[in-house]
């Protein structure tokens, strides 16, 4: 590896790196493994003189590998396995030794997504109706949801936060213990200030959200959007656009206001008046649905996965 390492920065010189670094960018960290273990081979292997780094043979690389057929190399794709292909024949052809558990491969799984899959539903009974709410168009699983069921009450945990730094928890003096729990999207108005950020704090991640609410013993988790500004539409996150864990051990999905207000109307409540007054008060104001109000929700989710290489070769050493 030294030898390896000597030949790197003899042959490819600081601006070269810089110019490299600002190429790729933001690529994902298999596509820059795959591009850095290029770079390692500009300079084939001499037990003599290192000639000059050739500036055109690395643009052309650099072309090769960020080519449209190249799928911009994400993980699972066809691009991906063109550029192992192109390594593993650029290895070869530098009569450099293979390294991998298979030749010059080493395999490897990494999770690619998740789809939704058999039979997802979200039942909603009150006192005298029972709804039905619609997948896409009145509710939408999360993609890091956990898969299962849950029939049970519904509790509503204002902004789902337990922020001890603000002196603010939703869940105080609130048993969801085995419960469906209903919380606001982002965070109190007042958190910003208080953390001395002008952004949103971390209690405003529906990762953090959905935490928070698996940690106090809560089955599952519905979001809503809340109170919107001037313009806004009251929109569903696709599926799969929100990054996240794999699975972050509770049923969470996302529902409409309008499918929410008639739980709050249900309970003699105002989805906005609840909103304005823990904004305003800086305290929470959660509370149990009525008995009556009852949730039934199902979700299954797939993960898809996808196995990938590393491209893996070595240079022996001529000494001890």
């Amino acid at each position: 590896m030294g030898k390896i390492a000597q030949r790197f920065h003899t042959s490819f010189g600081a601006e070269d790196f810089a110019l490299m670094r600002k190429s790729i960018g933001n690529w994902r960290a298999s596509a820059v493994l795959v591009v850095f273990a290029a770079c390692l081979l500009f300079a084939a292997p001499s037990t003599t003189q290192v000639s000059p780094a050739d500036p055109q043979r690395y643009l052309n690389d650099v072309k090769t590998l960020t080519q449209p057929k190249m799928e911009g190399r994400g993980d699972g794709s066809k691009g991906l396995t063109r550029a192992e292909h192109i390594l593993l024949h650029r290895y070869k052809s530098l009569g450099l030794e293979p390294a991998g558990k298979s030749g010059y491969l080493q395999p490897f799984v990494v999770t690619t997504g998740a789809k939704l899959k058999g039979k997802n539903h979200f039942i909603v009974q009150g006192s005298e109706v029972k709804k039905e709410l619609k997948l896409d168009l009145d509710y939408v699983p999360l993609s890091f949801s956990n898969s299962g069921a849950v029939a049970s009450g519904i509790a509503f945990a204002g902004y789902g936060a337990t922020a001890e730094e603000f002196g603010y928890d939703d869940y105080a003096g609130l048993d969801v213990k085995d419960k469906i729990v209903v919380v606001l999207r982002y965070e109190p108005s007042d958190f910003a200030a208080k953390s001395g950020n002008q952004g949103l704090t971390r209690h405003s991640q529906l990762v953090t959200k959905a935490i928070n609410a698996r940690n106090h013993g809560a089955k599952g988790l519905i979001l809503v959007n809340g109170k919107l500004g001037e313009g806004e539409e009251d929109l569903l996150t696709k599926f799969g656009s929100v990054s996240g864990p794999e699975n972050v051990g509770i049923l969470f999905a996302q529902a409409k206001n309008t499918a929410a207000d008639e739980w709050f109307r249900a309970a003699g409540k105002s989805q906005k008046d609840i909103q304005d007054q823990i904004n305003s008060t800086t305290k929470p104001a959660s509370f149990a649905f009525p008995d009556a109000v009852q949730a039934n929700l199902a979700i299954d989710i797939e993960t898809t996965r996808a196995t990938v290489n590393n491209v893996l070769a070595y240079l022996p050493g001529k000494t001890d």
